[in-house]
């Protein structure tokens, strides 16, 4: 990574901005350093947010209602320059152009939904009052109707009774009829019988002794039981006479049926009639909408006419007034844009980021576009990065093949490698794959788990599924190739014999010659681990860490310790031979290494030799003689798993076995497989990263850094085409 400079005038600026952003090869940052802290002080400019708040609503509303695409072209250096002088009254400038051109286009649209209002507001008072009208009409045809049957009903109820011998008869609310029932009951002599003469109202007749009339004439107030004149009304008196009843009940039903066929509407019944008149209201509302979508259309039809005509004219006469409204609404933007921080004197501005080492030639070659356009020189240096510069991005590996670049998030998960520490994207790959080989050498299964990663690599471009495929390629080629070596293909061990002896120590029948395997392999990767750590360490500038946990002094205790074990079990296991060992001395070097490492950092740094830096030293002691003891014997997992991937053969043989199908299918064999193939899978890939995180990335990844994140802009928003 290389430390950019860029120093232009102030018309330039946006310019080289928008080259930058075509580039998208360099992270822009604040400018930094005791070179600029003058030019800090008198560090000014424009708000460009607030300016680029009020363009904005503007120009999207201006986008919104053309439909056309704005010509943009990089203006003259004159017009640059009195931008750069004055942007306070540029900006005015635009926003006056802008509110120009709007009112132009949007006084077609408001006329046009002026005209749409009006025309819907008329229409639909129209259909307002027209449903006001029937609604009424239909409301008294339906009362009058009512009245007219009460009369009759109860006409007919009074035919059913003598009323003179009656406590008291009269109309009744039907809501109250059962409560009025309920107080009669109490007088078990007492009768009382309903008729009802309307949806709401009941006839009710009440006999019984005379002597409780005037109890019954109370109940009957109680209850406002109404005279049956409040139905009748004068003729009331006349028809309790059953001579003049029957007279007056075919009068009624006379009057009633004239009443009913002089409805103007179609029908015979009463029933029917409302229901034509209800049809001739819906009929006349259906040819009122219709008139009204008509009217719409047509309206609408007029008005996108006129609006074509005027866009047609803001096209052909504001074009160019569009054009600079367009270049500086982008210019704008990018002096706002919070991801291209832009130091602005009265007379340079000044821009500072990260680009990366194999990038610095596009980097010139964008730059080099703006030179053309000015015909001037700007001023770019590119200098190496000092030791202990915080905040240096680092940009994702170039990762060959392309199909591996989803495998990046296997080091990611762990952390974003800083700048002063080797990048593992590789590392981290070859050994994650090498273990789970060790743990799930097998032949088929590594063939399905490749194919498996090639298919999700090529039909996923994103998601989970993306960084599996990834991740399955690597693992089900050392799937494979392990399969090979231990001599199994779909859990059967014996069909690759007859071609090869296998080359790795069987798992069940050789065990104890595999632990000493992955013993050595342990220490090899570890040690490995810890040399780019004591790399690392001296990139980093700190030359004397090298020599304690991190380098070192537990490189020593590692070796020494694997070659002391290995003497030891070789002299069968006497302990005081083995202290013996040069060996053992190593390891006792390396742990002193890491002691006195802390306490050497303390005297380079001239606080001397106290007790925090013996404290320290004694923590490295027992960190290097804890952690690589426990790392070392971790890796026995590899061989514990290997075992399990055996065992799950020796299961399946005695599966099938077992279990005995009418048709030769090794079922046994299939469920094992299918196991194999989803938990020993999910586990061996679970182990696989345990070891790669603690056991091996431990050991010299800090992961502290931050991801390079390029300033890039789209064709669209760049300041010109």
């Amino acid at each position: 990574m290389k430390k950019v400079t860029i120093i232009t005038f102030p018309e330039y600026e946006s310019l080289v901005l928008d080259s930058l952003g075509a580039a998208g090869v360099t992270q822009l940052k604040e400018v930094t350093g005791p070179d600029f802290d003058e030019y800090r002080k008198e560090a000014t400019g424009p708000d460009y947010k607030a300016l680029f708040g009020e363009v904005e609503p503007r120009y999207k509303e201006l986008q919104r209602l053309i439909g056309f695409p704005i010509d943009r072209t990089t203006p003259s250096l004159d017009v640059l320059r009195d931008y750069a002088r004055n942007p306070e009254a540029k900006t005015k400038a635009t926003v006056q152009q802008l509110d120009r051109v709007l009112a132009q286009l949007k006084g077609a649209k408001e006329a046009q939904s002026s005209e749409t209002e009006r025309i819907t507001k008329e229409l639909d008072e129209k259909v307002s009052k027209g449903s006001a009208i029937y609604h009424e009409k239909k409301r008294n045809l339906i009362e009058q109707h009512a009245r007219w049957k009460a009369k009759i009903e109860l006409l007919k109820a009074l035919g059913s009774d003598d009323l003179k011998g009656s406590l008291g008869y009269g109309v009744l609310n039907t809501e109250f009829l059962k409560r009025l029932e309920q107080h009669l009951a109490k007088q078990p002599e007492v009768k009382i019988k309903a008729t009802a003469i309307s949806p709401s109202d009941s006839f009710v007749i009440v006999t019984g002794p005379q002597e409780l009339e005037k109890w019954a004439h109370d109940l009957f107030l109680v209850f406002e039981v109404a005279e049956i004149s409040t139905i009748l009304g004068a003729d009331a008196k006349t028809v309790v006479d059953p001579t003049k009843r029957g007279k007056e009940l075919d009068k009624l039903q006379k009057e009633m049926a004239a009443w009913v066929e002089g409805i103007p509407a179609k029908g015979a019944s009463f029933e029917e009639k409302i229901a034509a008149i209800e049809n001739e209201h819906q009929e006349v509302l259906i040819l009122l909408e219709q008139e009204k979508a008509e009217k719409l259309k047509a309206s609408a039809q007029q008005w996108s006419e006129r609006a074509t005509k005027v866009e047609a004219d803001v096209k052909e006469k504001e074009m160019k007034a569009l054009s600079e409204i367009a270049f500086n609404y982008n210019l704008l933007r990018l002096g706002a844009d919070s991801r291209a921080p832009v130091m602005r004197t009265k007379v340079f501005s000044i821009l500072q980021g990260w680009t990366p080492a194999e990038n610095i030639a596009e980097f010139r070659a964008a730059l080099g576009e703006v030179e053309a356009k000015i015909g001037e020189k700007i001023i770019a240096d590119v200098e190496d990065i000092e030791r202990g510069t915080k905040g240096v991005p680092t940009p994702v590996p170039n990762m060959k093949p392309s199909i591996l670049l989803p495998t990046w998030k296997l080091t990611t998960l762990r952390g974003w490698p800083t700048n002063t520490e080797l990048n593992p994207a590789y590392i981290s790959v070859i050994v994650f794959a090498f273990q789970f080989g060790l743990m799930y050498g097998d032949v088929g299964q590594g063939l399905v788990i490749l194919i498996l990663g090639l298919v999700f690599a090529k039909k996923f471009k994103r998601g989970m599924l993306k960084y599996l495929g990834g991740l399955f390629i690597p693992m089900g080629i050392a799937a494979t190739i392990f399969g090979f070596l231990y001599g199994s293909i779909f859990l059967n061990e014996t069909f690759l014999e007859q071609f090869y002896h296998p080359i790795m120590p069987n798992p069940i029948h050789q065990t104890t010659k595999l632990l000493l395997l992955v013993f050595e392999i342990a220490a090899i990767e570890i040690i490995f681990g810890l040399c780019i750590g004591a790399y690392n360490q001296i990139k980093k500038g700190n030359p004397v860490g090298a020599l304690g946990e991190h380098g070192l002094g537990m490189i020593l205790y590692v070796g020494g310790l694997y070659m002391t074990a290995m003497y030891f079990i070789s002299i069968d296991m006497n302990f005081m031979q083995a202290l013996t060992y040069p060996g053992f001395y190593v390891m006792i070097l390396g742990m002193l290494l890491s002691f006195a490492e802390p306490i050497i950092h303390s005297i380079q740094h001239g606080h001397g030799v106290g007790m925090e830096s013996i404290g320290e030293g004694v923590g490295g002691l027992l960190m290097t003689f804890v952690e690589g003891l426990a790392n070392l014997f971790s890796f026995l997992r590899i061989a514990a798993f290997a075992l399990a991937h055996a065992s799950l053969a020796i299961a399946a043989e005695a599966l099938s076995e077992a279990i005995v199908l009418p048709i030769p299918i090794p079922i046994g064999l299939v469920i094992m497989n299918v196991v194999a193939l989803s938990f020993e899978l999910i586990s061996s890939t679970v182990q696989s990263l345990r070891l790669l995180y603690y056991e091996f990335m431990g050991k010299f990844f800090d992961g502290q850094g931050v991801p390079f994140k390029p300033f890039k802009l789209p064709v669209e928003r760049r300041v010109s085409k």
